[in-house]
Parts: structure tokens; sequence; C-alpha cells
């Protein structure tokens, strides 16, 4: 479905012109349903990969090392505009999962935002996703993707939908290729007791999307669309 201009990955199937109730309600929620704004947040980056875990790569450009750059700007814009802003990592270093999700539990959240680079056989691939963690009892949206229930993310999906759609939406207007709003079971979206997203702002793979990634101005502009997504998503 397209929904506010920004492809999004419907938890159902109909086979119908309708939607499926459950994900009425969380668009709904994430969509029409105001929020009461927040002058000052309080906020997790998380920049994928780090130190022994390199993630993927485009000859010599290493995804740990544009997770980190990326972060680290969305973190200082966001320092700028008055908010608190944690992260996971900021510099090389190994970070395991379970690493990232306690230090997501040490202190009330508004947010978690977790930062990766896709990669694929396919060099044409390309493009911008934003994960969420799928409604309870349904799967995410790979096919072979396990049904999820009572998991600790899940009571926020509707409030990560939100962040989610106003982060893609801000990527898209960059210029990046839309592939969607989608939802996996992803260890840190799991265990985050607040929204929580996962974003893929492009494929190292391929030539478009590693121009932008690699280089200071496409970070910048990776950065601006991810930090006006937070705030659109839960400062207005």
């Amino acid at each position: 479905a397209i929904i506010v201009g920004t492809l999004y990955y419907l938890h159902t199937g109909t086979g119908h012109e309708a939607i499926n109730l459950q994900d009425c309600a969380i668009l709904k929620e994430a969509v029409l349903q105001p929020v009461a704004p927040k002058a000052q947040l309080t906020l997790m980056l998380d920049a994928g990969h780090g130190g022994k875990d390199s993630g993927c790569r485009a000859e010599k450009t290493l995804e740990k090392n544009i997770t980190l750059a990326i972060t680290q700007e969305v973190q200082r814009i966001l320092q700028l505009k008055g908010h608190t802003v944690l992260m996971t990592r900021d510099n090389d270093v190994t970070v395991t999962l379970d690493e990232r999700t306690q230090a997501a539990a040490r202190q009330p959240i508004d947010a978690f935002v977790s930062i990766h680079i896709n990669s694929a056989a396919n060099l044409a691939a390309k493009g911008s996703e934003v994960y969420t963690l799928p409604a309870p009892g349904c799967a995410g949206t790979n096919a072979n993707s396990d049904v999820c229930e009572g998991l600790t993310g899940q009571p926020f999906v509707p409030r990560s939908t939100r962040m989610a759609l106003a982060i893609q939406r801000n990527l898209i207007g960059s210029g990046i290729a839309d592939r969607g709003v989608k939802h996996a079971n992803f260890k840190v979206l799991r265990e985050t007791a607040a929204p929580a997203v996962l974003i893929e702002p492009g494929f190292i793979t391929n030539q478009d999307d590693f121009a932008r990634l690699s280089t200071p101005e496409g970070q910048r502009s990776i950065a601006t669309a991810i930090a006006q997504g937070i705030e659109n998503a839960l400062c207005r």
C-alpha cells in the first residue's frame, strides 16, 4: 500500500480491495491519531556493526564506517536541536547485539534508531527500506519469517510505524528510491521497550547508492533526512 506517499508492506494480504483490520489499527494510530508532541527527546542511536564486525563492503569501503559516520551526523543534528542523544557506539568498537539492547534498557528513551547499509548480489538493487517489528500474530516481510507473538517491542509497533513512515518519507524526498517500510524480527527491535526502527538507507553494492553512501555530502543528506523524520514523528 502507499501510505502518505510512502510504500508500506501490509502484514496480511487480503486478496481484495480491503486492508486487514490489524493493519488498519496500526496505520490509524501511526498516521491519523494525534500524538502529544515533545519539545525535547531522549534518543538511542545504534550504528550497525563495528570493530571486528565490518558488515558488508564495496572494495575498501566498509559498512561499519559508513553507519558510524551517518549516525554521528544524526546525533550532531539532533543535539543542536536540544535533544539528548545516546549512542550504542561512538567509535570503531565491537558491540554485541545483547550490549545494544542492554544499552537501550538502561534508561527511558523516546525512540531507538539502528542504522545499517544494505547489499545484494543483484547490483541493480537500490534504495532505502525501514524496518519495524511485526505486529503480534504476524510474520515479517520475508516469506520464511516466523509469526511473532508476545515480544517486548510489539506494544510500540504503531508508534514505530509512525517513525518509520516519517523517516522513509524524508529519505525518498532526498532522492533515494523507495523500497518501503517493512517488518522483521530483529533483536534490537523485539527487545526494545520503545518505538524502534532499523534503517537501510541504500545498497553499498549499487553504483548510484554507493556514490551517496560513501561521500560526506551524501552521508549528511541521509543523516538530515533521518533526523527530520524522527522529529516529524515525535515532536509534531
